[in-house]
């Protein structure tokens, strides 16, 4: 391990202990302080980048956290879309799905393990989806107000999590990292749109009316989703509307106050309010967001031995192994498998065979045409599962059709071992 990835683990374990988010708060508190003053010191720019700051400081805190894909074996769709980029990056022959038999399952990061991109840099793809996400919000104002200190004012609201406590569209883009790409289409058809005088002016003239229907929309896709976390689109229609607010929250606040600097004071009291009231401050994903806390441990042993299953077991062949182990060994070790992951209504074709197969192969004798059928090739146990046994050859009667034998070829410390189906 060298220094660097060192260095990284550590942070991830200081991450860890929730003793430490005391003291991420008071770096996002400090963050909102000092964007206060530079606001009071005329400063809007400074303060801007000031708490884009501290929401990258609060927003890496969370990601360094994940060590495995977020969903993998917690959510049925997202441990599907693993499992099939993990395949689509390694395995042969390309197309198909990860279960044996299957049509390829579609979505982003399959998409990209298609495409050749490195299977680390697909597991990252989530965390890139919510840096990404931090960074739409930052400069989406600029886009849409031509005031600069209207925009900074607008942008550090939106990033402390608009005017609406608790707001965080994080946690969907981590779990939905593909819905990036339509809210890009349409913060850029926006961002084009608003360059036009025409269309600015129709802004500044139907703000409220506007703010309105993306409240509403934000409304009813929150109700739609169950009243989960809020998705990406009702997050981004929430600070649409803190964005299309700030300007006239600016021209009340300079007329509630009788003097210039002390609006300058409210605008800075409310940056700082919202700043520590809402988004990146009190977000929790170990707590909200479903599958977090168990992306946090990737099983080093376990990570292991998929390792030496992606070294050693070619890329055509199918590996056996009970539902449970199915998805992780698709989505790291990239192989093929015979059954799907557990509480998977997937169909499979020839349920009846591929079942004979199992069980003829975790009695020790795998039937040899059943195996050549499915390419299956290795044997996956993990531990309390039982080692199949020897066959005795001076007992019981010779099979009634061609058998394998099985070779330990990797055991490891936790009892995680691969068998290879080897012809007698």
């Amino acid at each position: 391990m060298t220094g660097v990835e060192s260095l990284f683990e550590e942070a991830r374990r200081l991450a860890t202990q929730d003793a430490s988010i005391p003291a991420l708060r008071g770096i996002l508190f400090l963050s909102g302080v000092f964007a206060a003053f530079a606001w009071l010191k005329r400063r809007p720019g400074l303060a801007r980048i000031l708490v884009a700051g501290g929401g990258v400081v609060g927003l890496c805190y969370w990601l360094i956290q994940v060590d495995s894909p977020l969903g993998l074996g917690t959510d049925a769709r997202l441990t599907d879309q693993w499992a099939q980029a993990g395949v689509d990056s390694l395995a042969e022959p390309k197309g198909g799905g990860f279960v044996w038999g299957t049509p390829a399952e579609r979505s982003l990061v399959a998409a990209l393990a298609s495409l050749g991109a490195p299977l680390p840099m697909v597991h990252a793809t989530p965390q890139i989806a919510a840096l990404l996400c931090l960074a739409f919000v930052a400069l989406l104002p600029s886009a849409l107000l031509r005031n600069p200190a209207t925009a900074a004012f607008a942008a550090s609201l939106a990033l402390g999590g608009g005017l609406w406590p608790g707001l965080s569209p994080y946690g969907s883009a981590l779990r939905e990292p593909g819905m990036l790409l339509g809210t890009a289409a349409v913060l850029a058809s926006v961002t084009a749109s608003a360059q036009r005088r025409g269309v600015r002016l129709w802004f500044r003239r139907s703000r409220f009316a506007a703010t309105i229907a993306l409240i509403t929309a934000a409304t009813l896709g929150h109700a739609w989703s169950g009243g989960a976390e809020p998705g990406v689109v009702s997050s981004f229609a929430l600070m649409g509307a803190s964005v299309a607010l700030a300007s006239p929250l600016r021209v009340l606040l300079r007329r509630l106050s009788r003097t210039p600097s002390t609006g300058r004071w409210m605008e800075a009291l409310v940056l700082l309010s919202v700043f520590s009231g809402s988004g990146l401050f009190w977000w929790n994903p170990a707590k909200a967001l479903p599958g977090f806390a168990e992306a946090r441990d990737g099983g080093a042993n376990f990570r292991a031995a998929l390792g030496w299953v992606a070294r050693h077991v070619p890329q055509g062949d199918v590996v056996l192994a009970s539902p449970a182990y199915s998805a992780p060994i698709a989505a790291f070790a990239g192989r093929r498998v015979l059954f799907s992951p557990v509480g998977e209504g997937m169909a499979l074709s020839e349920p009846f065979r591929r079942a004979r197969l199992n069980e003829s192969t975790r009695k020790g004798q795998p039937i040899a045409r059943l195996a050549d059928a499915f390419s299956v090739t290795h044997l996956f146990l993990g531990p309390g599962e039982a080692t199949p046994p020897s066959p005795d050859p001076e007992g019981g009667s010779p099979p009634d059709e061609p058998r394998l034998s099985l070779l330990l070829v990797y055991q490891d410390t936790e009892d995680f071992r691969v068998f290879r189906l080897a012809r007698k």
